[in-house]
């Protein structure tokens, strides 16, 4: 009696590639500058003046889908004219950034040298709000973001901080 030799489906149960991202940061660091040239250099980077704490009754959440209130926009005014402000260099910060990514990767066998591989990308499976930097300049839109990440650097939908997204490919390497 000839032995049985059982064969799994071997392209089924090999070839499979899991990988995984994770990118956490702080918040980057900005100054809040007066909304014109207070100092009369001519070089538009006058600080402006704190006048309150820029976190007080501030609770970033996003009104009605179009804008966060990161820091409170009474807190820091213009100086008088002819002087200059003294609120610390970089002494705010924005908001941090966290995704976790995740692909999985199949490689098929072709041929000896020809090979097909399915992607399945998934990119902030959490779907975490990345939000961009606030305004900086003393006035309206100080404070205020109304953009992502990814958005606000010219990566709109699958750049980094968008929401949850997935991508499918079949590439053929050879």
């Amino acid at each position: 009696m000839a032995a049985y030799a059982y064969r799994e489906p071997r392209w089924l149960s090999h070839g499979w590639q899991l990988n995984s991202n994770i990118s956490v940061r702080t918040g980057f660091p900005f100054t809040v500058r007066a909304s014109s040239d207070t100092s009369g250099t001519g070089e538009n980077t006058t600080r402006a003046v704190q006048v309150a704490d820029p976190f007080q009754g501030v609770d970033h959440t996003i009104v009605n889908g179009q804008a966060v209130t990161w820091i409170s926009r009474t807190a820091f005014v213009n100086p008088p004219r002819g002087s200059y402000g003294s609120v610390a260099r970089n002494s705010v910060y924005g908001p941090g950034y966290a995704a976790l990514d995740v692909s999985l990767f199949k490689n098929i066998p072709i041929r000896e040298a020809v090979r097909a591989q399915l992607r399945i990308e998934m990119f902030n499976i959490f779907d975490r709000v990345n939000l961009a930097q606030p305004g900086s300049r003393v006035g309206g839109g100080l404070g205020r973001i109304g953009d992502t990440i990814g958005d606000s650097r010219g990566s709109p939908g699958i750049g980094p901080g968008e929401p949850f997204n997935v991508q499918v490919a079949l590439k053929f390497l050879f």
